[in-house]
């Protein structure tokens, strides 16, 4: 069943500054292209800056009036992130309206970063939790601040392990489609923990508390995405492809749930993760204090920084 169409009155409604990560391709793109309709600027944070140029091109070709922009961001650098943040404040932008944190990765071989963490765990999770904390000041200066996650429903067979692939290496066969699908699932559990806290703890802050979260799964969705996440032979990839693109989602498709849950005019604090355009629970262990606690103050450690509400 394909998830319902956000309605046009909600998509006109949003005028602001929003941010996607990870614009340049599939879901991300087509979440930038609707809200480049009525936004009053769409940045595109982008890993490859000549591909989300590309975008960037295609959004204007449907939306010539709109003010699109593109920024260099790369969530499995930490430094990157930084200095991301660091341009934003330079320039003398003081609001951001949305902050739509849609990229990721699925790796086909195991990998760590040069900060030193597993590649799934920092491009799906800590990227994004770093790049939260540092444009909460910017979040704050917004009537309707909103962070939007693209989550998966694999975040409910993940496990508390976000080192779990530290060790370089092929995956290959069906052990690695198991190995790499655990660490993806790892990972978008992080993040969920991480949103959910941060969820909390700002609702205490009187200056924060007008900041929401939300966390939407797009479903399994025919996209670049997936089309290079399998480690297995060539032929095993294309019969998976075409299995995908005829009963998987389209990204246009897989952007409804992303735009439900960053535009849906309140968020239900119970029920902050979208799937199939309609609000929805969080895997089970953000429910755990001690777990979710652990799992924020273990990701700000590793992150270098603090968060003073």
């Amino acid at each position: 069943m394909s998830p319902a169409r956000v309605p046009d009155e909600l998509l006109l409604a949003f005028r602001g500054t929003a941010i996607v990560t990870g614009a340049n391709v599939g879901v991300g793109e087509q979440i930038a292209l609707a809200l480049a309709g009525s936004a009053q600027r769409v940045v595109l944070a982008c890993r490859s800056l000549d591909k989300a140029e590309a975008a960037r091109h295609r959004i204007l070709t449907v939306h010539p009036r709109a003010c699109v922009e593109v920024e260099a961001l790369d969530l499995s650098a930490l430094d990157s992130v930084r200095a991301f943040v660091k341009r934003w404040r330079e320039r003398g932008d003081s609001r951001v309206d949305l902050l739509c944190c849609n990229a990721g990765a699925i790796l086909v071989e195991k990998a760590c970063t040069e900060d030193g963490f597993e590649l799934n765990y920092q491009a799906n999770a800590l990227g994004h939790f770093l790049l939260s904390i540092l444009m909460l000041p910017f979040l704050v200066n917004a009537p309707s601040p909103r962070i939007t996650y693209t989550s998966s429903g694999v975040a409910f067979s993940g496990v508390l392990d976000p080192q779990s692939a530290e060790t370089p290496g092929p995956w290959s066969g069906l052990t690695g489609i198991r190995d790499a699908y655990q660490a993806y699932s790892n990972s978008k559990l992080y993040q969920c923990l991480s949103a959910e806290e941060l969820r909390r703890r700002l609702a205490r802050s009187p200056r924060h508390r007008h900041i929401s979260i939300s966390l939407a799964h797009p479903g399994f969705v025919y996209s670049q995405f997936t089309q290079r996440a399998l480690p297995v032979p060539q032929c095993v990839v294309a019969l998976v492809n075409t299995v995908t693109w005829m009963f998987g989602r389209s990204p246009e498709q897989g952007s409804r749930s992303v735009l439900w849950a960053a535009l849906s005019p309140s968020i239900d604090p119970a029920r902050p993760f979208y799937a199939d355009s309609r609000p929805s629970t969080l895997p089970p262990f953000c429910e755990d204090d001690r777990i979710r606690v652990d799992a924020f103050e273990m990701m700000l450690r590793e992150c270098r920084a603090e968060l003073a509400l």
